[in-house]
């Protein structure tokens, strides 16, 4: 108990200072019909005084329970309109990148001012960016309809995350503005299940239905890929293509990691 007491407190300090401590890492979403990148997800990682890496599910709750949290996502928004003004100054085409937005900032009244106000700062084409909200955010938070109907507007795209957490209610499907949407990674990891493979099935036929793009999330083994290839999901997300990767590590490789995923996804298919 003890224990857990001070390394809440350590990590309360880290998120009075988080600007410090707070870095950023790039994960890529690869189309699975081509294997090319379609874009790459933000992902906030924190990193203590000891070089110890603390976890978003460490992090991001004591965020939320003391008001850090809409702050945070500023600060993330704006660290993925760098990494989208570094790439383009760099001639590289790197697609779209997610951004997480939480139930917080989307109670903020400020918002979309806040945001228009960085985009003109940073010159980004908003097409370079898709706001993934939770299923549990869109369910819970009905009121936030409205806000999140007005992205489009500035030419930021939607998208679902984790669908299929259990909060799964469909009626927000034709209220939103909705591109893609992520599917939660037990539906990867419990394949090998014929109930779960049918479920997974299903969940893609009604994706495509609304004319949405599907993303699956934790592919980490080429069973995985065939399933959701087979199956038709548009694209994918996982340690078989890549872990996440620093910006600057991204910039300096990307023509190489770029080429790898291709010919990962690619050449499995022809073997197949």
């Amino acid at each position: 108990m003890h224990s857990e007491i001070l390394n809440t407190y350590e990590i309360l300090q880290y998120l009075r200072n988080f600007e410090k401590y707070l870095f950023f890492e790039y994960q890529p979403l690869v189309c699975l019909e081509t294997g090319e990148i379609a874009g790459f997800e933000t992902l906030a990682r924190m990193r203590g005084d000891d070089g110890r890496i603390i976890e978003p599910l460490e992090f991001v709750p004591l965020a939320v329970e003391h008001g850090f949290i809409t702050d945070i996502g500023y600060f993330t928004l704006r660290a993925a309109c760098g990494y989208v003004t570094a790439a383009t100054a760099a001639g590289l085409d790197i697609g779209y990148v997610t951004v997480n937005i939480s139930a917080a900032q989307l109670y903020d009244a400020h918002f979309i001012e806040k945001l228009s106000a960085l985009l003109d700062e940073t010159g980004i084409d908003p097409r370079k960016l898709v706001f993934e909200f939770t299923e549990d955010v869109v369910i819970r938070y009905a009121e936030s309809y409205e806000m999140i109907n007005r992205l489009p507007e500035l030419g930021i795209g939607v998208a679902i995350d984790d669908f299929g957490t259990g909060y799964s209610g469909l009626s927000y499907f034709d209220k939103l503005p909705i591109q893609l949407v992520k599917i939660e990674r037990s539906f990867s990891q419990g394949l090998s299940a014929k109930k779960t493979e049918a479920l997974t099935r299903a969940v893609l036929r009604l994706i495509e239905s609304f004319h949405m793009q599907s993303c699956a999330e934790g592919i980490e083994t080429e069973e995985q890929l065939k399933f959701f290839r087979e199956a038709k999901c548009s694209l994918g997300q996982g340690f078989l293509f890549g872990a996440a990767m620093s910006e600057a590590h991204l910039l300096s490789n990307f023509d190489a990691l770029r080429a790898t995923i291709r010919e990962k996804v690619v050449q499995w298919f022809k073997v197949h």
